[in-house]
């Protein structure tokens, strides 16, 4: 009884409702049921996969049509497929409600298609989809497709969004004008123990039997024992969590970020990278390497910057090609 209390109180959050959502975007909320990813589950269950020997049969209850998701999203001009389309894609953890001022100040110009990509609540109740790219990629795909758009004028990308459209831009997926990355994740070294590790806590929370048993042990209290509940994700659910945490796990390989970003370079895509000095997550030399993975030499670089250290504004260089 007391692990069913605990379970139940640490699941409440702070989340907006649509109608909140709504008020404070200046826009509707809509939901549709999207089909997708039925190459992608097979090419994840393949024998070649990098981390076939990890994940095993982790997709082997993937139905062979694919998975359905009803997901969330705002689309600002449903009725004007002739306003320039700029496509949103958060982070995790990460939802619409990141995108109010960018929505509140270009939503009437243009297109704007901002979709709620799934938490790891979609992965307890279906079974599948941990978060790995190359699911969330083909769940953009297909949303983007069931609303018949087929090219973006603008992708526009915040943390782990990124590395989705990284996903999008190699497989051409979508014909892409131009690429906004807001701070990419930087690459992240996970060990082969790490995924098995994270396997093992995926089938745990897929399975009925023992999923009070997990709710249990990652209760808030838990995990601010662990320390894993200060900073970046004080304010999360767990499922955002724990969504973050698998996207971490089986997103980043460094054979497919350098592969994914010679596919960008070889594109030849326009780029706006925003990047803090001092970001509170991923240290500024990581950013750098992800600019030289781009192909960027420090002297085709101009920065823009909004205040010099004395908190006044700095004079705004001219951009190169």
């Amino acid at each position: 009884m007391f692990a069913i209390v605990v379970a139940i109180s640490s699941a409440i959050a702070v989340v907006c409702r649509d109608e909140e959502l709504e008020e404070r975007l200046g826009f509707a909320v809509r939901t549709m049921e999207v089909l997708f990813g039925r190459e992608v589950y097979a090419r994840l269950r393949r024998k070649d996969h990098p981390f076939q020997r990890d994940v095993k049969d982790l997709w082997k209850s993937v139905p062979e049509e694919g998975v359905r998701h009803v997901m969330s999203y705002v689309d600002t001009a449903p009725e004007d497929a002739t306003k320039p389309t700029l496509l949103l894609l958060h982070g995790m953890p990460g939802g619409i409600i990141d995108w109010e001022p960018f929505v509140r100040h270009f939503g009437r110009e243009y297109r704007l298609l901002v979709p709620q990509l799934p938490d790891f609540h979609f992965s307890r109740t279906s079974g599948h989809f941990w978060h790995s790219n190359e699911e969330r990629a083909a769940l953009v795909t297909a949303f983007a497709a069931a609303l018949g758009v087929n090219r973006v004028h603008a992708l526009v990308c915040h943390s782990g969004g990124n590395p989705v459209a990284l996903a999008l831009i190699e497989e051409r997926a979508l014909d892409v004008g131009s690429l906004v990355m807001i701070t990419p994740p930087g690459f992240q070294w996970i060990s082969s123990a790490q995924r098995q590790q994270a396997v093992r806590m995926c089938r745990t929370a897929s399975s009925r039997f023992r999923r009070l048993l997990f709710l249990f042990l990652f209760t808030d209290y838990v995990m601010r024992l662990f320390g894993v509940r200060e900073t970046l994700v004080r304010n999360t659910t767990r499922d955002q969590f724990f969504g973050m945490s698998f996207l971490a796990v089986f997103s980043f390989d460094e054979r497919v970020f350098r592969r994914r970003y010679q596919a960008l370079k070889d594109r030849k895509l326009p780029v706006l990278f925003v990047m803090a000095e001092k970001d509170g997550l991923f240290p500024q030399w990581k950013f750098l390497k992800t600019l030289e993975w781009m192909g960027v030499a420090e002297d085709d670089r101009r920065v823009f910057t909004e205040v010099d250290a004395n908190g006044k504004r700095s004079p705004r260089t001219e951009a190169s090609d």
